[in-house]
């Protein structure tokens, strides 16, 4: 079931100025003014239109699912006073707002020339959709006693929100530039790409031409004339530049986008013309590990179909493949009892107003009903450029889970706010079954380590390097709240939610904090000897998983029989690098170039220094891995450029 938090909605919208004649406005940012009349069509309380307020604006809304499953009909209106037209040729009405549909809710939109004698219907809304643009001229232009009424109508549904209300006549020729839909990454050794985005038309004449240009970093634009287009008042238009981008070399690139010469005149409100993206061109990428965050609950009838279909995709791929976490929430009505204050602070992050909801790497934020083989392939297939690892060890009698992270940065990243974040799972549970039909929970959220603040990363340079440890102990014992309401979330300082210990699991990743964007994630291997290196690895090593003494990756110059040297440079490299590696005993040792994927590539032997020749390679991570004593005693990811 949808959930609002609208004071969150507030930042989805903003009012342009447009300098044109106004005949009627509201912003609500007090009240819904007291001139409105706002009615309850039902005759046993079926709700009517209320104000919500928040960061210095507001919002009037009909709140269908804060009335709850009380199986009354909601049928309201709210409408304006009468405004004057007389002077208007034509008259059109912008609505800035969102409509959640759910079943066979919708909201109406009736215009009056005859102060509110009678009605006609010019727009049905009954799908999700933001903001509305409405002709209004047959109905409005000329006639001085014009209302417009706002009807809903649903029951248990979702809501209806209305952030601003203006009739105006707009300029003729006014077109705005929405946005840039391009993919931030763009591949040095790729085809070249096109500019593609958004545009609309805000002006009373339909669109039949316009100019686009585009500029990289501040050169001469680059323009084109796009004709055989009508788009109407309020309309949106897909547009592709026809002139391709082909960088010539790596780094980030700001491009800015605009419009102009609408219909072989100049724009009247240059003030929204252009758009601006930054882009990061890159010669070499590590495969990305996308992270797929659920918010969901066992109170949430859509949130079975929606975690069914999220699994019937996932399930079907490598484990180490992708990383998933699942947030139970507080809504609605009571909530998941496996709801906590982190697995909120979570949703309030991405500013998530409704479940079931999904994030991919922080982007793609919608139903997981939505989510499709097609956006997973996607997501895997978007370059990273970090390597990321994880081991975990969970002592079952003591509670406490012991987390290793590494990884490096292959590409220094832009300036930014970045947190490694941490996240105990629960592979399964049983225990929170509510109304929804769900008696499986997957991949549940028990603990973010330290909290869901994560561990603040400063910047990322090239080389960067990621080496962290952490451990958690679950307090007290295992309780099962009543419901997800804040006053019955689990207190972590006294007790856990953890139904066994034997099934927990671990998923770490990195994310710029305030574009969301996810760098990369990784999906913890247990280490049972807790020695800070997985079984996998332990076992693939010839070292006994099972024993802490036995590692595979052991570079202590303390211990006698490991290396005391272990340099390797150039990294990035470019037609060879040199692996500077020395035992304390001179011993000779295997060095081996390795791809990604394990596949060793070269092997050399030596007591000193080892040259591996890669001119002929392609672009991208290998794995350098020093074998000695018949065990691995160092390996470290090199790029080839």
């Amino acid at each position: 079931m949808m959930k609002k938090n609208l004071l969150l909605l507030l930042g989805l919208v903003l009012f342009t100025s447009i300098n044109a004649q106004v005949y009627f406005e509201e912003k609500f940012n007090s009240n819904i003014p007291a001139t409105w009349q706002n009615i309850d069509n039902t005759t046993n309380g079926g709700g009517v239109w209320e104000w919500v307020s928040g960061g210095g604006t507001g919002l009037a809304v009909f709140d269908s699912d804060g009335y709850g499953n009380d199986g009354i009909a909601e049928n309201a209106d709210l409408i304006t006073p009468m405004f004057d037209c007389t002077s208007a040729a034509s008259v059109y009405l912008k609505i800035e707002g969102l409509f959640a549909e759910y079943s066979t809710s919708a909201g109406r939109v009736y215009a009056s020339n005859n102060n509110g004698t009678s009605w006609t219907l010019v727009k049905t809304i009954n799908t999700d959709s933001e903001d509305q643009y409405i002709n209004l001229t047959a109905i409005a232009a000329g006639n001085d006693s014009v209302k417009l009424k706002f009807n809903y109508q649903g029951s248990w549904a979702y809501f209806w929100v209305l952030d601003a209300v203006k009739v105006y006549t707009p300029d003729a020729n006014d077109a705005s530039m929405l946005s840039i839909d391009n993919s931030i990454y763009v591949d040095l050794n790729g085809s070249p790409i096109s500019f593609t985005g958004t545009m609309q038309n805000s002006g009373s004449s339909n669109i039949t031409s316009f100019v686009i240009n585009y500029s990289v970093d501040g050169a001469p634009l680059v323009s084109s004339t796009i004709t055989g287009v009508n788009i109407p008042f309020g309309g949106t238009y897909t547009y592709t530049h026809p002139t391709t981008w082909a960088p010539t070399s790596a780094g980030s690139k700001s491009v800015v986008v605009s419009i102009g010469n609408v219909n072989g005149s100049a724009d009247a409100n240059l003030a929204d013309n252009a758009a601006t993206k930054e882009f990061s061109v890159f010669d070499v990428a590590v495969q990305r590990v996308p992270l797929f965050e659920v918010f969901t609950s066992s109170t949430c009838g859509p949130c079975k179909p929606g975690n069914t279909n999220f699994h019937n995709i996932v399930d079907t791929k490598p484990a180490g493949d992708y990383t998933s976490i699942k947030y139970q929430q507080d809504f609605p009505g009571t909530g998941d009892p496996y709801t906590t204050a982190e697995s909120t602070s979570r949703r309030n992050y991405y500013g998530v107003n409704s479940i079931p909801r999904m994030e991919i790497d922080g982007g793609w934020d919608q139903n997981a009903s939505s989510f499709t083989e097609a956006l997973y392939t996607d997501a895997r297939a978007r370059p990273a450029f970090m390597t990321l690892k994880a081991t975990y060890n969970v002592d079952t009698a003591s509670k406490t889970v012991s987390i290793k992270v590494d990884g490096q940065s292959i590409q220094a990243y832009p300036a930014g706010t970045y947190k490694l974040h941490v996240a105990v799972l629960e592979k399964t549970t049983t225990k929170n079954v509510k109304s929804n039909g769900e008696t499986e929970f997957f991949n549940v959220m028990k603990k973010m380590v330290p909290n869901e603040s994560g561990t603040a990363i400063a910047a990322i340079p090239n080389g960067y390097v990621i080496d962290e440890e952490f451990t958690y102990t679950f307090n007290g014992n295992y309780i099962l709240p009543s419901n997800g309401t804040a006053a019955n979330n689990v207190n972590h300082a006294t007790a856990h939610t953890v139904e066994g210990f034997d099934d927990l699991e671990v998923v770490v990743f990195v994310q710029e904090n305030q574009t969301l964007d996810v760098l990369q994630s990784a999906k913890a291997k247990i280490d049972t000897d807790n020695d800070k290196y997985s079984d996998e690895e332990e076992t693939a090593a010839g070292s006994n998983p099972n024993d802490a003494l036995s590692t595979p990756l052991n570079v202590s110059i303390k211990d006698i029989n490991t290396v005391s040297v272990f340099n390797v440079y150039p990294n990035p490299a470019t037609d060879k690098f040199n692996v500077e590696v020395k035992t304390v005993n001179n011993e000779t040792v295997t060095v081996e170039l390795l791809s990604i994927l394990g596949e060793t590539l070269q092997t050399v032997k030596t007591t000193n220094m080892a040259v591996f020749n890669t001119s002929n390679f392609a672009k991208g991570v290998y794995m350098v891995k020093v074998v000695a004593y018949n065990k691995v005693v160092a390996t470290t990811p090199v790029v080839v450029r």
